[in-house]
């Protein structure tokens, strides 16, 4: 995350439990998850009432949280918990503490508590998350942040606009999208394009803004000099018509048909400008897919680094391998730093700009929102992007799943996957399934099928 994620804490209790233990509890809640990384809002005094709790929500009321945490210090009814989760504009989690069987007395009875009020949030359909562990457990500090990034990455999709330029190629039922559904499930808001009104804004990109880009990547990627300029040049306009979207539309993403008319019309390929938007924390989706560019979205969200929509080609199953290619339409950011990245013409088309590297080495997360017969399902996977030569031409790289490639192989064809897929770098496969929680979407593991 770029900046602290945001808790709300919300301690409560019951004075006729162990007051003091209860305290104690909640101070020590309240240093472990600032020392985890939290800015914490909020106090460690415990509520012990409906007036406490009021108080406590007042100085939480215009925060921008990430999530609410309510620790049960003892046993309460729901009232104190349904008030904090009807307030706040986060997901709630419950927190109750393990207490030693000893004989004695039962001191806080937290647990039960807790149980309390998932029956009143589930009852009110309260969507909550849960936790039994004591105040100092680390492993569940990361699961808080992992709720917290999702969540953030959530409300951030719920609040975000994207593009559509153009309509998918005829063919490719795998880029439908229903735009009611789209609305319903996720909250993102879609501003459509012509191709020609982008063709348009294209013709209005300066000259000099062009000249600009051309020279800087000019020193950075190999072959520039070597293709068609004016086609690199309608190349470049498009990556900066394609900023310029952003800029003006606040948009979060663009699903863009590339072909034929950017090869037939432009005389240009899209795919280097696609490669710099989304390096630029812009994604593109190529064929206008507007799922693959959800998918490509959430990971970005999630990571922190870009994301982008790719084939998976084909496989080695002796080699347990698989491997991923597009034309050229990767971020630079993902090139293997042994090799030049090269300039080159779209290998069918004939002409500029595409981009030519291997993937650099490194655990990469698998993504896909994959729709069938109205039914949307997130799928997620995990690979190693191995240090080899790029199999084909274009952006590619060989990946070792933690599967065996052969079962990959299978469960993608007998689900009917879409034929792109997003990946990012790094491991964030327990934050997309908690996302996929906030969500409400089915999930399959592609790692163990769970």
């Amino acid at each position: 995350m770029d900046q602290k994620p945001k808790i709300g804490y919300f301690p409560i209790g019951r004075i006729h439990f162990d007051s003091r233990l209860a305290q104690e509890s909640a101070k020590a809640l309240y240093e472990s998850i600032k020392d985890a990384g939290f800015e914490v809002v909020g106090n460690l005094d415990v509520s012990w009432n409906n007036d406490d709790i009021e108080k406590a929500l007042s100085t939480s009321a215009d925060e921008d949280l990430d999530i609410a945490l309510v620790l049960n210090t003892t046993f309460t009814d729901s009232s104190m918990v349904k008030r904090i989760a009807e307030r706040m504009d986060a997901p709630v989690v419950l927190w109750s503490i393990p207490e030693q069987w000893r004989g004695g007395r039962l001191r806080l009875n937290s647990f039960t508590g807790m149980n309390l009020a998932a029956h009143a949030l589930k009852q009110s359909g309260i969507y909550y998350f849960y936790i039994y562990a004591n105040p100092s457990d680390s492993d569940s500090t990361q699961y808080l942040k992992r709720v917290a990034l999702a969540a953030r990455a959530v409300k951030s999709l719920k609040s975000s606009k994207i593009g559509i330029i153009g309509e998918h190629p005829e063919g490719f039922e795998t880029c439908d999208y229903n735009n009611e559904q789209l609305q319903e499930l996720f909250g993102v808001g879609i501003k459509t394009f012509s191709i020609q009104e982008f063709f348009n804004d294209i013709g209005r990109i300066g000259v000099d803004q062009i000249k600009s880009i051309k020279e800087k990547l000019s020193n950075e990627i190999d072959g520039m000099d070597k293709l068609e300029q004016d086609a690199i040049d309608s190349s470049l306009a498009s990556y900066l018509a394609f900023m310029q979207l952003k800029k003006n539309n606040g948009i979060a993403g663009l699903a863009v048909r590339c072909w034929p008319e950017f090869f037939t019309e432009l005389k240009c390929s899209a795919c280097g400008a696609l490669a710099l938007a989304t390096e630029n924390r812009l994604p593109c989706s190529c064929e206008a897919d507007v799922l693959g560019l959800l998918s490509q979205i959430l990971l970005e969200k999630l990571s922190g680094n870009s994301a982008v929509g790719i084939d998976l080609v084909g496989f080695d199953f002796e080699k347990n391998q698989a491997a991923l290619w597009h034309c050229g339409n990767a971020p630079l950011d993902f090139a293997n730093p042994k090799e030049q990245i090269k300039a080159i013409e779209h290998t069918n088309r004939g002409l500029p700009l595409l981009f030519q590297f291997a993937f650099k080495p490194g655990v990469v997360t698998i993504a896909r929102l994959h729709q069938m017969q109205g039914q949307i399902t997130l799928i997620i996977n995990r690979g190693k992007m191995l240090d080899l030569p790029g199999p084909y031409s274009g952006t590619c790289g060989i990946i070792e799943f933690e599967r065996p490639a052969n079962e990959v192989y299978k469960m993608i064809m007998d689900l009917g996957l879409e034929h792109h897929i997003a990946f990012t770098y790094g491991d964030v496969v327990d934050e997309l399934e908690v996302t996929a929680e906030l969500l409400g979407l089915p999930v399959i593991n592609l790692i163990n099928n769970r």
